[in-house]
């Protein structure tokens, strides 16, 4: 007798789930060096760890009550973060502060839902995803901290929260429509990933002035399934869940 089309999909995606890897798919601002200072003390910042339902993870760091964090052009942002995608849940995130260009000489595990300090001048945010206490990825942002002086000594560019992405219909056949706002003049991406962290296609790479804009996602060459919009402009990122059926 043959297996049930229940069994068989039973099978199908335990060994698809058996491949899939956690992944970090970027930082955000997309920026060089991330600028931070604490004025005439040291810098502080309180990282945070947020899961999302759509498998898109977060690491979240954001500036303490004294700090600031700005890029070259002195644009002022709220927060950086992380992006993390892992369909599985099995990996255990840490960020650590480490040392670049011997500005200080040990590495600093920086925990979650707290505040942490420090005075160092040159030093890289890196986040390390383990699984079984082995590192499966890892990704490093330069940073650069200006102590003892103030943070206000150019008028900064605010940023603001209007910001969103969204794709209709979905789910689809061959074609969405993704929708998406950009609130500063920026470099904007939109990049597409498949169930298992890999990138499949993308969409839109320029730069563009703050407004709405639309663009259709044609999907002709892709396997049903369920994949990944992801938007990064060079102060913020979204992503959004899909699923293309045909």
């Amino acid at each position: 007798m043959k297996p049930s089309l229940k069994i068989m999909m039973t099978v199908f995606n335990l060994t698809l789930n058996l491949n899939l890897q956690p992944q970090i798919i970027g930082f955000s601002p997309e920026v060089d060096t991330l600028f931070t200072a604490g004025g005439c003390t040291p810098t502080q910042i309180i990282a945070s760890y947020i899961k999302n339902n759509d498998n898109i993870d977060t690491i979240k760091i954001s500036p303490g009550s004294n700090t600031r964090f700005w890029s070259g052009n002195y644009c002022y942002y709220d927060c950086a973060y992380f992006l993390i995608h892992d369909s599985l849940n099995r990996y255990r995130p840490e960020l650590w502060m480490e040392p670049f260009q011997e500005d200080f000489h040990h590495s600093i595990l920086i925990p979650f839902d707290s505040s942490t300090g420090f005075d160092s001048r040159n030093y890289l945010f890196k986040l390390k995803l383990f699984n079984d206490n082995i590192i499966v990825d890892s990704l490093s942002q330069l940073c650069h901290a200006r102590i003892g002086i103030g943070v206000t000594d150019k008028r900064p560019t605010i940023i603001a929260d209007n910001f969103y992405l969204s794709n209709y219909p979905n789910p689809f056949n061959q074609a969405t429509t993704v929708k998406y706002h950009i609130a500063q003049k920026s470099r904007v991406k939109i990049l597409a990933y498949d169930i298992n962290g890999r990138l499949v296609d993308s969409l839109i790479d320029n730069l563009l002035i703050p407004g709405s804009y639309t663009h259709q996602w044609q999907t002709d060459r892709l396997r049903s399934g369920q994949y990944f919009i992801l938007l990064k402009s060079e102060y913020n990122s979204v992503a959004r869940k899909c699923l293309l059926l045909k």
